[in-house]
């Protein structure tokens, strides 16, 4: 049961979803310590009484041992999220092995939980009738993605960890999340190249969109809510791109899109775009991965997770409106 003062170790905290987590934690009297690689700045960090920054290195498990003290609970949210290029040995070296050592010395440690913060996609997807859930088989393998698919081993050797020796892993896997606080930015990139009036083509695809707050919400009550060596899918509205484009522009003030194209143009859009981004040895605006993955009907359901961590449910266009404040306060909207 929480505690004041319980101890909670926190990676990626200075990330989008690691950021509003820190902040949920530290408004409801937890001690954080943020774990921080050497080479990464911390400066996006609150200065709280209550928040311990500590240096380690998750691809040198040596470096770890002293961020573990007296902690009760692990949230680990780093990760690479790199999609382009679809293959590169960091993602692995950071997703798999840096969880894996991470986790190895959270049980060498005996902590009480370990929530790992996985995606959505290491589950099939399904149809707006026909969502996908937690017992979804993984289908996401035929787009060649090592985010993806180092994500789904990662998730598979924690719970086989949880079967062999009892860990006490929760996986918290989220959809597409929108909110403040995106300083890359990732999600948000979809509504600023909106304002930027970028005709961005919408394909017959679409997503499950959450709150970015609300996953975090969840990731905190995991520490005492949920079922060790389960999943939890935390999402919330299913939403074609032909609904959420206009959403988004409807929350910024601007016209709505109206460029709806096929299949095969979407898919040749991509490849041409990646083949000119290939030669400028340049990140492309849209690659032939993403091209065909815009193309599916990424929809889940959020059931177990509203059920058993009380999953909150803000409307999208709140968390809409929420993000475009915080990207014209900061200045991504000039």
């Amino acid at each position: 049961m929480y505690t004041i003062g319980m101890v909670i170790l926190v990676t990626g905290a200075d990330g989008f979803l690691g950021s509003h987590i820190t902040s949920i934690l530290l408004k409801e009297g937890y001690s954080v310590r943020a774990l921080y690689h050497p080479a990464s700045s911390c400066s996006k960090l609150p200065n709280h009484q209550n928040l311990e920054i500590i240096e380690g290195d998750l691809l040198k498990p040596e470096s770890l041992g002293e961020a573990f003290k007296n902690v009760a609970a692990v949230i680990h949210t780093a990760a690479s999220t790199m999609m382009y290029p679809r293959r590169h040995k960091s993602i692995w070296k950071i997703n798999y092995q840096g969880t894996r050592n991470l986790a190895e010395c959270a049980a060498e440690h005996k902590v009480k939980r370990f929530i790992n913060i996985g995606t959505a996609n290491s589950f099939g997807a399904g149809s707006l009738n026909n969502p996908g859930t937690e017992l979804s088989p993984y289908t996401d393998g035929q787009f060649g993605a090592d985010y993806m698919d180092s994500k789904r081993s990662t998730q598979e050797w924690l719970l086989n960890f949880n079967t062999k020796t009892g860990f006490p892993v929760i996986i918290i896997n989220p959809c597409y999340m929108i909110g403040p606080g995106d300083s890359k930015p990732g999600s948000g990139s979809m509504m600023l190249r909106l304002l930027g009036r970028k005709r961005l083509p919408i394909s017959n695809g679409g997503k499950n969109f959450v709150a970015v707050k609300d996953v975090a919400r969840a990731a905190v009550n995991a520490i005492d809510m949920g079922r060790t060596g389960e999943c939890y899918i935390c999402g919330n509205e299913n939403i074609p791109y032909s609904e959420a484009f206009p959403l988004f522009a409807e929350v910024m003030g601007m016209k709505v899109p109206s460029l709806k194209i096929s299949a095969p143009f979407i898919l040749a859009y991509g490849a041409i775009i990646s083949f000119i981004a290939l030669i400028k040895r340049k990140e492309p605006f849209i690659s032939l991965m993403m091209a065909r993955t815009s193309l599916h009907h990424n929809y889940y359901s959020p059931e177990k997770a509203r059920r058993e961590l009380d999953l909150p449910q803000t409307p999208v266009r709140i968390a809409a409106a929420e993000a475009f404040k915080w990207f014209q306060e900061n200045g991504y909207c000039d």
